[in-house]
């Protein structure tokens, strides 16, 4: 009976080895990349599954998420590799926009040694909701970071509150054209023959470096070229939590694109939320909001005509209807205000059969007024800002100064 119960025992023991190891190498699955086109949920797939992320998911009931509760934004709880299996928190109705607490952020990279300094910290938000993964699931972009590397690196933070978290790399690495020449001794053409032949240079590489901000462990790399595939492709994070991904390439331009899944009835207020994202974000390079806007005027005043809008000039005209008024604005944007009071003074010389008295307000700037036509010019900062009134009757010069000075304010709060 002792002999029976050791043979026993070693049976149990092998047994329960053979099913920790079948886990073992079930849960170690890797991310593939969907076929190319594809923006289904369905098409991201996992090495040993069935293909569907979303199996099992249909029967799910969907309830609204409190906006105070743990099943909110950003208080997923869970933790892990990107690798990690998917949410089995109940599922939520995507209908319930709720905004994000934290944006996407630029940072510093860690410590890459022979790597200089990234450009300066930017921010941007992202409208940020509870998912549902089911079968009519869409991908919508909620960031794209896009740079041109020559050995360099940039970094950004992301909280992800609502896994999976999906970002696709698209490389595209600089072309270089060189010339081959060989000797050709038979056929029509003998002699010297010169081919030429456009490539990526051999040095032309990307990296993703993914690290968990709670503990500083890596958790995910991808890239392409030295040990990576030259191709595009597509990883995922799985789990809640902060992380930092730390991008670092030469030769290449990269597109590191944050995608999240959401359901048809979410998808049109995502995609309105990611054009005020490009809007804001074009902006950014754009004089700023120190023009007069129509609440600036008193009642019935419009805008007319088109808006110029650039990263050295605002240019926009107002009008009332009812009393006939005309005013036009025209901000210029210099590189020093040296440059911006030789502008000024060419504008003064032009206005010299108007008498142009000095004015108060900013710097070397002037004014005149006669019945049809009323200027105010002056330069604060870098810019140069005009404002001009040319209707009878025209707009009164006293206005006018007053309009000066909401602009002056709005360049010395704008830094």
């Amino acid at each position: 009976m002792e002999r029976g119960e050791k043979y026993t025992r070693t049976g149990v023991l092998l047994l329960a080895v053979s099913i920790a190891v079948i886990c073992i190498m079930i849960c170690g699955c890797v991310e593939v990349t969907p076929p190319s086109g594809e923006k289904n949920a369905s098409a991201y797939g996992s090495v040993g599954s069935s293909g569907n992320l979303t199996s099992g998911l249909e029967s799910k009931t969907s309830t609204p998420a409190p906006a105070n509760s743990s099943s909110a934004p950003g208080n997923v709880s869970g933790s892990g590799s990107s690798q990690a299996s998917g949410d089995s928190s109940p599922g939520i109705n995507s209908s319930q926009i709720i905004p994000p607490d934290v944006p996407v952020v630029k940072v510093t990279p860690r410590s890459l040694q022979g790597l200089p300094n990234p450009s300066e910290t930017q921010s941007y938000s992202a409208l940020n909701n509870r998912t549902a993964i089911g079968p009519n699931a869409e991908f919508v972009t909620i960031y794209d970071i896009n740079h041109t590397f020559s050995n360099d690196a940039v970094a950004y933070t992301y909280t992800v509150k609502n896994p999976p978290l999906y970002v696709d790399l698209k490389i595209a690495p600089e072309i270089e054209t060189h010339v081959i020449s060989y000797d050709k001794r038979t056929g029509d053409k003998e002699g010297l023959i010169n081919v030429t032949v456009n490539r990526p240079p051999k040095d032309a590489w990307f990296e993703m470096r993914v690290y968990d901000l709670k503990d500083g462990s890596e958790v995910l790399t991808e890239g392409y070229g030295k040990t990576y595939s030259q191709s595009n492709k597509t990883v995922v994070l799985r789990s809640s939590g902060s992380y930092q991904f730390d991008l670092l390439g030469n030769n290449v331009n990269a597109s590191v694109i944050l995608k999240v899944p959401v359901s048809s009835d979410a998808l049109e207020q995502y995609q309105n939320v990611t054009s005020l994202i490009d809007t804001k974000k074009q902006e950014a390079g754009l004089i700023p909001a120190i023009y007069l806007i129509p609440s600036d005027l008193p009642a019935d005043w419009k805008v007319s005509g088109d808006i110029t809008y650039t990263a050295s000039q605002y240019q926009s005209i107002f009008v009332n209807p009812a009393s006939g008024y005309k005013l036009e604005q025209n901000i210029k944007k210099y590189d020093s205000t040296d440059k911006a009071l030789t502008a000024l003074a060419d504008l003064k010389k032009a206005a010299a059969s108007e008498n142009p008295a000095a004015t108060l307000i900013g710097q070397g700037g002037y004014q005149f007024e006669t019945v049809r036509k009323t200027e105010v010019a002056f330069v604060q900062g870098q810019y140069l800002i005009e404002l001009t009134s040319f209707s009878v009757p025209a707009v009164s010069l006293t206005d006018l100064q007053r309009y000066g000075v909401i602009i002056v304010s709005r360049v010395n709060s704008s830094g």
